[in-house]
């Protein structure tokens, strides 16, 4: 799982904090960044599949803000948080006795 993150590139600056606060209207920069991020994803596959589902639905989300409201942009970028928070999670070595349920 170590060296899917670390070859990951094309996901990382999805999961910026600061990625969440950018202007998605201006031009087709956001766009073509998610669609690059899409066949990166297709291309190399998550070995985790909860993993890949948080990926899957950040993407869509990121994928949706240009065409969204105010109110919706506010809500998919709470969106986004909360799956870019559970993927960062994912990336943390657990012992095997963990008992937290990702």
């Amino acid at each position: 799982m170590a060296v899917w993150y670390e070859a990951a590139g094309a996901i990382r600056e999805m999961l910026s904090p600061e990625m969440r606060f950018r202007t998605p209207w201006g031009g087709d920069e956001l766009a073509e960044a998610v669609q690059n991020a899409h066949h990166w994803l297709i291309a190399h596959p998550c070995p985790d599949p909860s993993i890949s589902r948080h990926l899957e639905a950040l993407l869509d989300a990121y994928a949706e803000m240009p065409h969204a409201t105010v109110g919706r942009v506010m809500e998919l970028r709470e969106i986004i948080g909360q799956h870019a928070q559970a993927v960062n999670r994912g990336r943390v070595p657990r012992p095997a006795n963990s008992s937290s349920g990702r």
